[in-house]
């Protein structure tokens, strides 16, 4: 008998009966004789499965049901893992929500805002005094608005820094003469420095004196003035519209004076 199901695809031709191979002809003649258009019955003996390669992939009627199907692992490959950002807390670099914030006021709490009279250490001495023969005066105001307060920045060109003193006062004046100065504004923030040099000194000499309106800018400072050295002291006056909490810090590299205004 012709063997059948899977043992028949691995059957050669050559040891198959001969009798098969008669009953082939057989076939081959009544098709012969048959009509051209008709298909005789096919013998279920005569129908022989085509060998398969071995070094061909397996079907999947072959494949091991405990393999998992490629279309089904497809939609399992795992998403690529999200990072988060480092919290602020981790490096200096690291942004946080008030990123601006944070990154000027590095190390800084923000206790240190109040509206109390404050000073350097030593004051009224310089805190650095100049070399001799060097020149410490004003050399530019800067005003900038952040997230949160605002910042007037008292740039000294030359060497050293001066001794500094903050508090509000009623009304600008000149150092020495006393003359008001007329500023706008309901608050006067005044920030007297010593320890410039020369100890008397103007425009000519090389510092700063002004009054400027900020109005252009949206921030709280009004206005700011900055007066003649008189006897190596001067003042720096920042107005607002009300009596705000404030902090103020040096940043010795530059010798800058740093006024925040709390919002």
């Amino acid at each position: 008998m012709v063997p059948r199901g899977p043992d028949a695809r691995r059957t050669p031709w050559h040891d198959r009966p001969a009798a098969l191979l008669g009953a082939g002809l057989v076939a081959l003649s009544l098709a012969a004789c048959g009509p051209g258009d008709e298909t005789p019955d096919e013998d279920p003996d005569s129908v022989v499965e085509e060998e398969t390669d071995p070094d061909e992939a397996p079907t999947d009627d072959d494949a091991d049901p405990d393999d998992p199907d490629p279309d089904d692992t497809a939609d399992d490959v795992p998403e690529p893992e999200e990072v988060e950002a480092p919290d602020a807390a981790e490096g200096p670099d690291a942004e946080a929500p008030e990123a601006e914030y944070r990154e000027h006021r590095e190390g800084l709490s923000d206790d240190r805002f109040d509206t109390e009279p404050r000073e350097s250490a030593g004051f009224p001495d310089a805190l650095v005094p100049p070399p001799e023969d060097e020149d410490l005066l004003l050399g530019e105001v800067r005003l900038g608005a952040h997230d949160g307060y605002d910042r007037v920045v008292f740039d000294h060109a030359g060497t050293g820094f001066p001794g500094w003193r903050t508090e509000y006062v009623d009304e600008p004046t000149q150092p020495g003469s006393g003359h008001l100065i007329e500023m706008d504004g309901d608050a006067y923030l005044a920030v007297h420095v010593t320890g410039l040099w020369p100890g008397n000194a103007g425009e000519d000499q090389g510092h700063l004196v002004m009054e400027t309106d900020w109005a252009h800018l949206d921030t709280l400072v009004e206005g700011t003035a900055t007066t003649i050295v008189f006897e190596g002291a001067a003042s720096y006056y920042i107005s607002l519209d009300q009596v705000r909490d404030y902090d103020v810090f040096a940043i010795e590299d530059g010798s800058r004076l740093v006024i925040d205004i709390l919002h």
